[in-house]
């Protein structure tokens, strides 16, 4: 555990009295991003479709992608060691 845990850039935040552990957090920042990004322009598919069906499902699929990259972010990225590693012995493949 303790080589997954060097091998990934972290940063340490305490708040109050509690310590978290942010794993890749630039990396979740852009992710983050992408996800606002793909929010706002499934939203505007929506504002703009008029009565095409096409933009119908275009803004849908890009509001679940954002809403999607966004989860990804948080489980598979931030909060990666708390969910995977924390408490445990050996780390987990997946979330």
């Amino acid at each position: 555990m303790e080589n997954w845990f060097n091998a990934q850039p972290s940063a340490t935040i305490r708040i109050g009295s509690k310590t978290l552990i942010l794993s890749q957090p630039t990396s979740t920042l852009l992710v983050y991003l992408l996800g606002f990004l793909t929010i706002v322009a499934g939203l505007h598919f929506l504002e703009v479709r008029g009565n095409e069906i096409s933009r119908l499902m275009w803004g849908i699929s890009l509001l679940l992608w954002g809403v999607g990259a966004i989860l990804a972010g948080k489980s598979h990225q931030v909060f990666g060691y708390q969910i995977k590693c924390q408490g445990r012995k050996a780390v987990a493949w997946t979330s």
